[in-house]
């Protein structure tokens, strides 16, 4: 790995130019290649680590699971697979190698029921779900839980994003391949035998279990030789950083969903399933909903989400958070940098006011206009006044919250339509709802880090200085980062809410639009408490 060469102290206190920075992050060029075989081996172990636990096929084989709660896991995996052939179809659109496709594009058949497996599995898992009562409306209408959604846009995010990330989400982290590695078929829901299994504790008929026969008899839907593709793909030390980084991510991603799967069938996940409308409210469900309505179910919406007890922020605001918990949110911020991906919110909008928003909200971000980088700022304070360099920032793993929150928040800007990608960042909740919720109202979609006011005016010296200081740390840069967004981001969002009705025009836009909005916040709904839970363990606190 090559050294970082240039810091901060060493450019006088100016600010990089363009060649400049590319030195200050010469710790993000890729080490040197290992020998292939080596680097696959690598990737084993980064599998035989990732552990799974067997009581998720364990309660659906013995049939250990309570109607209730069968039936809301049912929805969760339904929301996992409901893009699946699409999502591998985008892998393979991205193929740059003819080989390369015509080993891999049977995956893709399968999964659309034209090779091997003769009907949809999606299809297939309708009539799973239909033996125990879920229709395919309440399937569609269901808003998944955070570990769902996280694993499932950031799945999709690295299929759509390029054919290596893709690969190893579609391919190398199949079930089948995890298998294959791990050689213990408990914890896997394509292991032998399990529709038979599932059909006797049940009581289904063969239909009703005809995906999991497929599901099985196919490895997951995968059956190509796998780490000989690898092996094709790991040529060089910038793919086998790629492969790498996807593929740690996608476990982490992966095992926490299937850790909130297996409290779901034992009915002790935390999270409680969110029906939207609430019982005894009614909106508009089609596309003749109108703007103004969509505005204000969505206030509602905002309005009726639970208030968290605890925040990362407000456990440092307490004065109870030690400095090594105050650190631990440091680096995790800097992680929630969102600013490349404001750059594709606005790539598939033409013209008109919403371009010029967007592009005005990443130039400022940026540090193209107004001020410099937005988070070089937050950089600079954690090297000044922790002593924590950039390249430490950046080696730091944060929790896989974090790092979900990342991905779904470039699925829906980068990937998604121009509806989509503007429901999904900078809007904050609707003006009048806004006013309602007060201090909560900026965290809203901002991954929780504003829910403490941080970015409301406040009289005399701040709150978030205050804190910072009472342990010793000089947060003048701080200061000034949220000082900036406190002028920045109250007014980007009363501007989002302005242009909304240009982008989003037909009625079905508006569907799209409320679901993005929707999905978006709930992705991002354990992320504050997966840190405050490391913020207390580093201070000594109970969790």
């Amino acid at each position: 790995m090559r050294e970082q060469r240039v810091g901060w102290s060493e450019h006088n206190g100016r600010v990089p130019t363009g060649s400049e920075f590319l030195e200050l992050y010469a710790f993000e060029r890729p080490p040197e290649a290992k020998p292939v075989d080596e680097f696959l081996e690598e990737l084993r172990s980064v599998i035989r680590q990732h552990t799974v636990r067997p009581e998720l096929a364990e309660a659906l084989k013995y049939g250990q699971v309570r109607p209730e709660h069968m039936r809301r896991w049912i929805k969760e995996y339904y929301k996992f697979i409901r893009l699946d052939a699409q999502g591998s179809a985008a892998m393979i659109a991205r193929c740059p190698r003819r080989g390369l496709f015509l080993a891999l594009s049977p995956i893709v058949n399968r999964k659309t029921g034209f090779y091997q497996v003769t009907v949809p599995p999606r299809d297939l898992f309708l009539r799973f779900a239909e033996a125990f009562g879920v229709t395919r409306e309440e399937l569609e209408a269901h808003y998944a839980c955070p570990e769902t959604l996280q694993a499932t846009y950031a799945r999709l995010q690295f299929q759509f994003n390029s054919f290596e990330e893709g690969f190893v989400v579609t391919a190398l982290g199949a079930e089948g391949v995890l298998l294959d590695v791990v050689r213990d078929e408990r914890p896997w829901l394509c292991q032998r035998g399990i529709a038979e299994y599932i059909k006797r504790a049940f009581r289904l008929s063969d239909d009703a279990v005809a995906y999991w026969r497929a599901y099985e008899d196919f490895r997951s839907f995968v059956c190509e030789p796998v780490w000989e593709i690898a092996a094709e793909l790991a040529a060089d030390a910038s793919q086998q950083q790629r492969l790498r980084t996807t593929l740690k991510h996608w476990l982490a991603l992966h095992g926490n969903m299937r850790r909130a799967w297996e409290d779901i069938v034992r009915g002790t996940y935390s999270f409680p399933e969110i029906v939207w409308p609430p019982p005894g409210r009614a909106f508009q469900k089609t596309t003749e909903q109108t703007h103004e309505e969509l505005v204000e179910e969505l206030g509602e919406f905002c309005l009726a989400l639970p208030q968290p007890k605890e925040t990362a922020f407000g456990l440092l605001l307490s004065g109870k958070a030690s400095l090594q918990a105050a650190k631990e949110l440091i680096k995790d911020f800097i992680h929630m940098d969102a600013t490349r991906n404001i750059a594709g919110q606005f790539s598939r909008i033409a013209d008109g006011a919403a371009l010029r928003a967007i592009s005005q909200a990443f130039a400022t971000e940026s540090g193209g206009y107004l001020t410099r980088n937005h988070m070089e700022i937050w950089a600079d304070f954690a090297e000044q006044a922790c002593g924590i360099s950039r390249a430490e920032l950046f080696a730091w793993e944060p929790p896989v919250e974090t790092v979900g929150s990342g991905y779904v928040t470039k699925w829906f800007l980068v990937h998604c339509s121009p509806e989509e990608a503007v429901a999904a960042f900078h809007l904050g909740p609707p003006p009048a709802a806004k006013e309602r919720l007060g201090k909560r109202a900026l965290g809203i979609g901002q991954g929780g880090a504003a829910g403490e006011g941080l970015l409301q005016p406040q009289p005399g010296r701040h709150p978030l200085t205050q804190a910072l200081e009472r342990l010793g740390l000089n947060a003048d840069l701080a200061d000034y980062f949220f000082r900036l967004h406190r002028e920045i981001e109250p007014f980007e969002q009363e501007e989002g809410w302005e242009y909304v009705p240009e982008v989003v025009r037909t009625g079905e836009q508006r569907q799209r639009f409320k679901r993005a909005y929707i999905e978006k916040i709930l992705a991002e709904g354990r992320k504050d408490e997966a840190l405050l839970q490391r913020m207390k363990k580093l201070s000594g606190l109970p969790v």
